[in-house]
């Protein structure tokens, strides 16, 4: 099940296969949305019933958006709504659901170019009354980042510093991120922290990958 921004159209596109393989060229496209230049950035997850969630970028209203589908193939019963209207973009979206299934957002804002983060406090984050903060404003922060929520539901977020060329790591305080979050740079040497990906292992401890641009490496 995945999702993608589609260039010529300037649309998000889903597509379920029917198989494990994605064979036969019979799998189950559709269109989620295709009003402006939308789309970009995307990250999916599924809900407890197996309906995909799906948070991504509206460059023409320069909105964050989520989709909560309304079956597994994003057919019929889809909700879209704006997580955070005040929002530029110019980074990836990661997406996580709490325990109750509440989307759990975060992305770079790059007109203050900050790292910022949105909780919604519903499954469709209607009602324009999610809880959006800032995380990091220090330099040109919160590039490409990826989310994960530990065991307690407080978010851990890895990211680049666009201005410090370093890998960073968020672990927040509370699930709404309001208090006695820790941030730390995890690599300095270098320019380090690109295009992150963030795991947390049995312990909770975060394990990441990411581009190593001096070296051209992953690392």
């Amino acid at each position: 099940v995945f999702v993608y921004y589609d260039v010529t159209d300037t649309a998000l596109e889903f597509v379920h296969c029917n198989d494990r393989y994605c064979q036969g060229n019979d799998e189950s496209y559709v269109s989620l949305d295709s009003t402006g230049t939308v789309g970009q950035y995307p990250s999916l997850v599924l809900d407890s019933s197996g309906y995909p969630v799906i948070s991504y970028y509206d460059a023409t209203n320069t909105d964050i958006k989520v989709i909560h589908c309304g079956n597994a193939n994003c057919s019929s019963g889809n909700n879209t709504n704006i997580a955070d209207a005040s929002a530029t973009t110019t980074s990836q979206t990661s997406l996580k659901l709490d325990s109750n299934g509440y989307p759990v957002i975060a992305y770079h804002e790059s007109t203050g170019a900050d790292l910022r983060f949105t909780h919604c406090n519903d499954v469709n984050c209607a009602g324009s009354n999610e809880t959006t903060l800032n995380l990091d404003t220090t330099n040109s922060v919160g590039l490409y980042p990826s989310l994960e929520l530990d065991s307690l539901g407080y978010p851990v977020i890895s990211y680049h510093d666009g201005t410090a060329l370093d890998l960073k790591l968020i672990h927040c305080g509370d699930a709404n991120c309001s208090a006695g979050n820790s941030i730390n740079i995890v690599d300095s040497t270098g320019q380090a922290g690109y295009y992150t990906n963030m795991k947390l292992d049995s312990s909770g401890y975060p394990v990441i990958a990411y581009f190593y641009n001096n070296a051209t490496q992953l690392k």
